[in-house]
């Protein structure tokens, strides 16, 4: 559902070298610390305070709390105002509690460690409800939240840097390249947590002093899927040490990804493997799913489940059902297991080797796949389905990346489907993709707002639209 890519800018060198010190244009570090009363939250889970220099400066203060006075030092201006860094607070909010995770607050895996439980899921949800409302999508029910729990997140991206003496290993701090240790993390399944050491000593002894990269683990039922992430070539001599420590892990796969092609085999002791749990009522319990290296999976998998039984009850009685952004099929494929099948499920992904992973699903579920159930690889951004394509479809699931579907909506209220449940990991682009739903006479039965990524200000949520 999401995608990293590196902005690289060029700056012109000075005819001469200045004598001072260069200073960042936007810094604002050399500015005396202010007090600051916080008024709200804003939209990334910042506090806001106003100047009280012009009163419309805004300020904008990271593990803050509404109601709270602080003495901030300026950081750097923003294109809204200003960002600002807590030096004390003198008065202190009654959400306000001590952070569980040692690395809070400079790790960037979280954002809440200083606000409690109720504050925050009651400020995430509540924002939600009334973002997705003014905007004019009003469900006739918010169905209840998902929140994820503690120690939930079963995949995970590290940053590293093979340093003289060891390799720095952990999350980015925020709105930096600083790697963060991973001390008393909150938000990993234990086994990935369990897993960092070795991973880092597996670093340690194989590669070069210099190298940098990400590592991507993916949790499995039957172990971890390990991924190293680096725009230089390993030596043959890395890879051999890679794979004699990894034998001794409770890695079961580990590959190379250079960013020019799927990603390289190094080893594997067993096929990764996930149940997708099927909901109340399937024709089976369970469909098993064999991820390819670095597929994407959900965040949380009970998120998951939630959002695959969501999908399958509104479309219970659908017909001929596309699946759009359908990844490997992790929500879809259930509708094939209903007491009576679609007539037809059409898949569509950009990814390849997700489609692969559809086409092998199918053929493991049911016997006559070929007539009922297709996929095909199709960059739906580039190239949309058209009207007359969706023509066929009274149903409709879409779970697009975070820049949503702007180029598909007007070609499914066009085609004619009639009920669509959109999956959405961004609001502000689930807002705008449903505002054509709702223009075209669509009503929106139900919301849920989901939370996958704990403790961060980062919602998600999954809807049914219905045109009678």
């Amino acid at each position: 559902m999401s995608s990293h890519s590196a902005k690289q800018r060029s700056h012109k060198a000075h005819a001469k070298r200045s004598t001072r010190p260069k200073r960042n244009a936007d810094s604002l570090s050399h500015l005396p610390p202010i007090s600051v009363v916080i008024d709200h939250l804003g939209e990334k889970g910042n506090g806001v305070a106003c100047s009280h220099a012009d009163h419309k400066t805004r300020i904008y203060v990271p593990h803050s709390l509404p109601g709270e006075t602080a003495i901030v030092q300026p950081k750097r201006k923003l294109a809204t105002g200003i960002e600002a860094e807590i030096i004390s607070i003198s008065a202190p909010s009654s959400a306000r509690k001590a952070a569980d995770c040692q690395a809070a607050p400079a790790c960037g895996g979280c954002q809440f460690q200083h606000a409690e439980l109720e504050f925050y899921h009651d400020w995430k949800e509540q924002r939600i409800k009334n973002k997705v409302e003014q905007a004019g999508i009003v469900p006739r029910q918010w169905l209840p939240p998902f929140r994820a729990e503690p120690f939930s997140r079963r995949r995970a991206r590290f940053a590293f840097l093979r340093l003289a003496n060891s390799t720095a290993f952990g999350f980015r701090a925020r709105a930096s390249h600083q790697i963060i240790a991973l001390n008393g993390c909150m938000i990993l399944s234990k086994p990935i947590l369990s897993a960092c050491d070795d991973i880092r000593a597996m670093l340690d002894q194989s590669l070069m002093v210099g190298k940098a990269g990400e590592v991507e683990v993916n949790q499995c039922d039957n172990g971890l899927d390990v991924v190293i992430i680096m725009k230089t070539e390993l030596s043959l001599d890395s890879i051999r040490q890679l794979v004699e420590y990894a034998v001794s892990t409770d890695i079961i796969r580990l590959s190379y990804d250079d960013g020019k092609s799927e990603p390289e085999l190094l080893y594997q002791r067993q096929l990764p493997a996930l149940a997708w749990v099927m909901p109340s009522g399937a024709r089976r319990d369970a469909i098993m799913f064999y991820p390819p290296a670095g597929a994407f999976l959900q965040s949380v998998s009970a998120a998951e489940h939630i959002m695959r039984t969501d999908c399958y009850s509104a479309l219970f009685a659908a017909n001929c059902i596309i699946d759009l952004f359908s990844g490997s099929g992790c929500l879809g494929l259930a509708l094939a297991m209903r007491p009576q099948p679609p007539k037809k499920l059409a898949a569509y992904d950009i990814s390849q080797s997700a489609i692969t992973a559809f086409h092998d699903i199918a053929r493991n579920i049911t016997s006559d796949a070929s007539s009922r159930l297709m996929a095909e690889q199709r960059n739906l951004h580039d190239d949309p389905m058209t009207e007359a394509e969706l023509s066929e479809y009274d149903a409709a699931i879409l779970d697009p990346p975070r820049s949503g579907a702007k180029q598909q909506m007007q070609a499914l209220v066009d085609g004619g489907v009639t009920k669509i449940v959109m999956v959405s990991c961004h609001i502000n682009s689930f807002i705008r993709d449903a505002a054509v739903l709702i223009e075209a006479g669509y009503i929106c039965h139900w919301a849920r707002h989901i939370d996958q990524f704990y403790l961060t200000s980062h919602s998600e949520c999954i809807a049914y639209f219905e045109r009678q």
